[in-house]
């Protein structure tokens, strides 16, 4: 940056009045509000791209939890139904044990004569 010494010198060789430096200011922050608008309104615009995809995250996130408490759900039921199955297997007769039986009634039976 130049030193001020500088700049004074330059702009009383030039011949700039007071009125001429102050539109000059004003003009350099016109342009600094034009720019700094410009960036308000690309900053704007990418922080609603970026809420719609946080909302859409948002909205898949919500679909895997409801299918999680539904997966959850049907587990439970499943694990009900085999506790179930399993409770009356135990008082089921299997096929070879039934066929055993058969073998010694059809003995008894022979040996009864009926």
């Amino acid at each position: 940056m130049k030193p001020i010494k500088k700049v004074v010198k330059k702009i009383v060789k030039k011949g700039i009045t007071l009125d001429d430096l102050a539109r000059m200011v004003q003009v350099g922050f016109a342009e600094m509000d034009k720019r700094f608008e410009n960036l308000t309104e690309e900053m704007n615009g990418r922080f609603a791209s970026i809420e719609k995809r946080i909302d859409k995250i948002e909205e898949r996130l919500n679909k895997i939890e409801n299918d999680i408490r539904y997966i959850y759900g049907s587990l439970n039921v499943i694990h009900r139904e085999i506790a179930d199955i399993k409770e009356r297997l135990e008082y089921t007769v299997h096929r070879e044990e039934l066929n055993e039986l058969k073998k010694r009634v059809l003995v008894l039976e022979k040996k009864l004569g009926l």
